[in-house]
Formats: structure tokens, C-alpha cells, sequence
């Protein structure tokens, strides 16, 4: 006669133990993941914007200059356009592999509203380019929150950047000097028409700012407003003090990561945790935390690391960033 083996199975409460386990190591490990993520993120997005030194630099050694944040072209009696101007970026395109795009938007020979009015590139422009994307940002492809219009004053969305060059101290001042002094007039290397040389940074290369972040939404810690990003092309001026330029530049009277500021969509933002990736205009990309001493927010005149670290000329010494 066969004895009968008794099979033990899992009591309810071993089971009730292996899953607490389970969800346990799940705990631990999914914040290290997720660390690692962004991490990497952080990582393609401080090469991003070292491929977009290098293509600037390269164009400097190629125009003597570095270009300007818009090249306005079609301003009415009163230097307003409400029509498309190329940016920064796309004058860029050579020496970001991207050559082929240059001269099929035909960026040397019309405006970027002369070139929108064609179907198939306006098609193109709406095509994202991934050197101009943070991957740390959740935003759309296209930027949809910036219109440019076509030389038929038809509006488009382009293709978004989240990086923005500097304007200098002060949004308002993104355009051209309303007086002699220091504080009346554009401070940074990006501003209409502007043509800036290495050697007219006499604050020093590596202590002057060349390009910032900037994300689309809204920054879950603090809500507030949105900040719109860039464009990866240019923009349509408006009838403003500013006229359109922080669709490809920032200033730095507004605090970074200040999303209660109404001017919040012309700063600079991040979603990183604790401050920004910003190129210098020696090539080098540093992690500025968002703690550095920024001054009041107003219109950008309190001498404070963050301004000073904005403008090219200001003879002024900086603290620790």
C-alpha cells in the first residue's frame, strides 16, 4: 500500500509576507530608476547644449561674430514686424549637421515669413530637431504656444527649442538702447540685430553667459505660469518693447524657475532638480543652482550674481556660482 505524501502549499500569510517583500524592493528600487533616468537626461541635455557652443563658436570663426537672436528683415516705418524673422538656431543649422536643412528653408536668402508661406516648408519646420530638445521637459513636438506668421500674415507653429540665448539683464532692453547707460541698453551677445564678438565680452569668456534652458508647461513644484519654451527657428515680432525676441532669448531680470512671475515665459526654467544647465561663452556648460543670488526680479538692475553673469560688459566682480 502507497503512503500518501502531504504537498505543503503557501499559507495565506507567507503569501501576504513574500508580496510585502516584493513591494518593498519595488519602493527602494523605483526611486533609483528613476534617478538614473533623469540622470541621463541631464546628461543629453548638457551635451545638447555643448553641440549648440560648438556651432556657435563655429559660426564666430566663420562671421567674426556671433549671429543675432533675430536678423529682423521686414520691420514697418516703426521697427515693428509681425511677420517671421530667422533666429539664432537656424542660422546654427551648418554646424549642427544640419546643412541641408539651412538651405532648403533657403535661411540666407528669404525671411522665415517668406518661408512659411510654402506649404511644404512650413511642413518642415514643424519637424522637431532633438539638439534643440531637453529630454527632461514633457512638451509637444511643434510649439504650439508661439505663433509666427508668413508673408501672408497666416500664423504657424514651428518646431520648439528649450534652449534660449541671452538677451542681457533685462527683458525690455532685448532690443535696442533707449539711453546711454549701462542699464538702457542690450547687455547680453543675443538681441535684434544684434552682432556681438568675443572680444566685445570683456567681462571674460567664462564668466558670461551664452544660452539657458527654458521649459514649455508649467514646473509641478510651484505651478504658476507657463513658460513657453523657444522656437528652434525664429519668431514673429510684436508690437512690444521686446517684439517678439524671447521666442529665442531670455533676460535675466526675471528670476530662473519663477513660474508666479508674469514675465516667467522670457526667463529661464528648468526641470531639473535644483537649478539649470547654462552654456558660457567659452564653450563650458555648468549647472548654475537656483538658489544663486539673483536679485529682486523687477526690471533687472540690482547688480546680483545672476544679472552680472548676463551681460558681457558690466566691469563688475562676481560672486560664487
Amino acid at each position: 500500500m502507497k503512503s500518501l505524501t502531504r504537498r505543503r502549499g503557501f499559507t495565506l500569510i507567507e503569501l501576504l509576507v513574500v508580496i510585502a517583500i516584493i513591494a518593498i524592493l519595488i519602493a527602494l528600487l523605483l526611486p533609483a530608476v528613476q534617478q538614473a533616468r533623469e540622470a541621463a537626461r541631464r546628461s543629453t541635455c548638457k551635451n545638447n547644449l555643448k553641440q549648440i557652443g560648438l556651432a556657435l563658436h563655429n559660426y564666430h570663426d566663420v562671421h567674426r561674430t556671433f549671429p543675432p537672436a533675430i536678423s529682423a528683415q521686414n520691420d514697418d516705418a516703426n521697427g515693428y514686424t509681425e511677420q517671421g524673422n530667422w533666429g539664432w538656431p537656424a542660422y546654427c543649422f551648418p554646424f549642427l549637421d544640419q546643412a541641408a536643412l539651412y538651405n532648403q528653408m533657403d535661411v540666407s536668402g528669404q525671411s522665415l515669413a517668406q518661408a512659411l508661406a510654402d506649404p511644404v516648408l512650413a511642413s518642415v519646420a514643424a519637424t522637431p530637431l532633438p539638439v534643440f530638445s531637453c529630454p527632461s521637459d514633457p512638451k509637444p513636438e511643434i510649439n504650439d504656444s508661439r505663433r509666427i506668421r508668413d508673408s501672408a500674415n497666416q500664423p504657424h507653429f514651428v518646431a520648439g527649442s528649450n534652449y534660449v540665448g541671452s538677451a542681457g539683464h533685462n527683458f525690455s532692453r532685448m532690443v535696442e538702447p533707449v539711453g546711454t547707460e549701462f542699464w538702457n541698453r542690450p547687455t547680453g551677445i543675443f538681441y535684434k540685430n544684434s552682432k556681438v564678438r568675443i572680444r566685445d565680452i570683456i567681462d571674460g569668456t567664462s564668466n558670461t553667459i551664452l544660452v539657458g534652458e527654458r521649459v514649455y508647461g508649467k514646473l509641478p513644484v510651484s505651478g504658476g505660469n507657463n513658460g513657453r519654451a523657444g522656437t528652434a527657428f525664429g519668431t514673429s515680432g510684436s508690437t512690444g518693447d521686446w517684439r517678439g525676441i524671447p521666442d529665442v532669448s531670455f533676460a535675466a531680470g526675471v528670476p530662473m524657475n519663477d513660474t508666479l512671475h508674469w514675465a516667467f515665459d522670457r526667463a529661464t526654467s528648468s526641470q531639473h532638480v535644483g537649478g539649470l544647465h547654462f552654456l558660457l561663452c567659452d564653450g563650458a556648460v555648468r549647472f548654475v543652482s537656483e538658489n544663486v543670488n539673483q536679485g529682486g526680479g523687477g526690471w533687472g538692475h540690482d547688480n546680483a550674481v545672476y544679472e552680472l553673469l548676463c551681460a558681457i560688459n558690466d566691469s563688475e566682480v562676481i560672486g560664487e556660482f
